[in-house]
């Protein structure tokens, strides 16, 4: 019988998932609000557990009833040697993302190509998958995108082939090597903690190996024809097809004053969305019940490029502007870079930061339309401004790493005379750990440091490297996993498997099981999910008296497959806004994909691992 106790770990669990899966409150915040509640669960349950079971007849696990557990071993994951590792790869990341380092990759897959655009942009798709399974494939992803953007400008179906192909081929790339991805060494960690199981750095890169080749006919030319074809309504070149956000005050003149809604909405503006209307303190969201616009009012819009530029040329006119040398601009697109300082901010530090060379014309974030106030926005690694620019404000744009100039990729950026430092500095922690003379926390940490210390990147750099949503996310995934595995409710649910699937024997359970945690995956973050199934794989590899190998490498690689939602990986939200996806893409992308793997793994898993 489950006791009260692991019902009350699942229920905070439970409300977790669908905290974190709704999107509705940060990251930091839901995951603070579960380590309260299991602080919480396992400091007074013990105090109440004599009563509950002496007057109410209550189950409840003999380690809880006899207060043997110490509430403070939830807190062990934030001190865990894996969640240093993975910060200090992202530091890594973070120092070859500033010193440029997959430049020469890039420039090596032009001359290849040549003039074959297609041909040097898939070869550009699979080095960002060979990269990525020794580097964090968010900065890869960042680095290659803007050479992707400049090639694929050229060729009829613009970007929008090619950029969720660039992010899958990465999170596929994460999945041949141990440190390819934080999921891959929070399952390695789990499980030797667990049952003393050790994955090795190469151990899963044959087996991955593939499963990539039976995925890569579908990644590289059924997915992109199928996003080419599915733009046919909508062409893309040059990242134009965008919808931005703007907030335009209305004074005389303005072209949207005396616009009047009909049906609830503005039909007479047939290229601009009104979004939001404030006058004074009242706010009106659509529907619109006969509205008029008037000077005063301040309007948050939704319009493509060349509306937000036409409108700003408009009222540059009328303020005079063109005598500072304002209408001599360039229409450019940029994105706000994973680690850049200015994430989290408002948006109006991102205007002072531009100065007098720049306007911020619009905002992209992620395909969502948000109807509040711009300055009530605070800005997110992938956020897309479109600006306007003076030459010389393009010139000095270039030179810095903060925001990346999605149409522009021939300015020298980034400090490159020290890529080859960061790339043997990396390098030769990989070969320490390879060779058995480091451990992988102590090596990468050092890396790390010899990264900051070299030059490669400055201390603050280093420092916005780590996200706080990574660290507060992978600590509270340990503790999660932690109170499963000591309420014994891991064990509750392996029983639970296999009494539901006790005839499809230990193929068909495998198989399931690995569908399920890729489903989940999507939902929810991939660490989170490694974490939580690892015990679970552990615990029904026991009850079929067969290896954990096979059980460990399901959730490692079915906890990867973030394919289906835009919310399940960091690159498929990087690639989202640039390539003008919608939700529905990457479902319609993804879901095959995640289906093919499936398959994949259902099919080789069996011959692979003699069961």
């Amino acid at each position: 019988m489950i006791g009260l106790d692991v019902w009350m770990v699942y229920a905070v669990i439970g409300l977790g998932i669908i905290a974190y899966a709704s999107d509705r409150w940060s990251i930091e915040f839901v995951s603070l609000g579960i380590m309260a509640a299991l602080l919480l669960v396992f400091s007074v349950l013990p105090m109440l557990a004599p009563m509950l079971v002496e007057s109410f007849g209550v189950p409840i696990g003999l380690a809880v009833l006899q207060g043997a557990i110490d509430p403070s071993f939830l807190l062990n994951g934030f001190a865990s040697p894996v969640l240093f590792t993975i910060l200090a790869l992202l530091v890594i990341g973070q120092a070859l993302f500033q010193t440029d380092a997959l430049a020469p990759v890039a420039r090596l897959a032009q001359r290849i190509g040549g003039r074959r655009e297609v041909l040097a942009v898939m070869l550009i798709i699979l080095a960002a998958g060979a990269s990525s399974a020794f580097l964090n494939n968010t900065p890869v992803v960042v680095m290659l995108l803007p050479v992707i953007g400049a090639m694929a400008a050229k060729l009829p179906g613009g970007v929008r082939p090619f950029l969720i192909p660039l992010s899958f081929a990465s999170i596929l790339g994460g999945t041949t090597t141990l440190i390819g991805s934080s999921t891959n060494l929070l399952v390695a960690s789990t499980a030797e903690r667990t049952t003393g199981y050790m994955l090795g750095f190469f151990d899963q890169t044959a087996f991955a190996l593939l499963l990539v080749l039976a995925v890569l006919p579908y990644l590289l030319w059924a997915l992109p024809n199928g996003l080419r074809q599915g733009d046919s309504a909508t062409p893309l070149t040059s990242f134009r097809g965008k919808q931005f956000i703007a907030e335009q005050q209305l004074v005389e003149g303005h072209t949207l004053v005396g616009a009047r809604s009909s049906h609830g909405m503005f039909t007479e503006l047939k290229d601009i969305t009104i979004r939001s209307v404030r006058r004074g303190p009242r706010l009106y969201l659509p529907p619109f019940d006969d509205l008029e616009l008037r000077p005063g009012d301040t309007v948050v819009v939704a319009a493509k490029r060349d509306e937000l530029v036409k409108a700003f040329i408009a009222s540059a006119k009328a303020d005079d502007t063109e005598r500072r040398g304002v209408l001599s601009v360039n229409a450019s697109e940029a994105m706000l870079a994973p680690g850049a300082r200015f994430v989290g901010q408002s948006i109006d530090v991102i205007s002072t930061y531009l100065g007098a060379d720049h306007k911020l014309l619009g905002i992209e974030r992620r395909a969502r339309m948000p109807r509040v106030a711009l300055d009530a926005l605070r800005l997110e690694a992938g956020d897309v401004f479109l600006l306007a620019s003076t030459d010389d404000g393009l010139e000095k744009l270039r030179g810095q790493r903060e925001l990346l100039i999605l149409e522009e990729t021939r300015a020298e950026i980034g400090n490159r005379k020290r890529a080859p430092l960061a790339i043997g500095f990396f390098a030769l922690a990989i070969l320490l750990v390879i060779f058995g003379v480091m451990d992988l926390m102590v090596a990468t940490v050092a890396a790390a440091f010899a990264m900051v210390a070299s030059g490669c990147l400055n201390i603050r750099q280093a420092t916005r490297a780590i996200d706080p949503r990574i660290f507060m996310m992978i600590g509270t995934a340990l503790a999660m996993g932690a109170s499963l595995q000591v309420t014994g409710g891991d064990r509750a649910i392996a029983a639970g498997v296999m009494m539901l699937a006790a005839d499809a024997g230990p193929t068909g359970i495998l198989s399931a099981f690995f569908l399920s945690v890729a489903i989940l995956t999507n939902v929810l973050s991939n660490n989170a999910t490694a974490v939580l199934f690892t015990p679970i794989a552990l615990q029904l590899a026991s009850d079929l008296s067969l290896p954990p190998e096979p059980f460990v490498m399901a959730v490692l690689l079915a906890a990867n497959c973030s394919f289906a939602t835009p919310i399940g990986y960091q690159t498929n939200l990087l690639v989202m806004g640039p390539g003008h996806y919608s939700f529905s893409d990457y479902v319609k992308s993804g879901a095959p994909l995640v289906l093919i793997y499936w398959m994949a793994f259902t099919v080789l898993a069996p011959w692979y691992f003699n069961l």
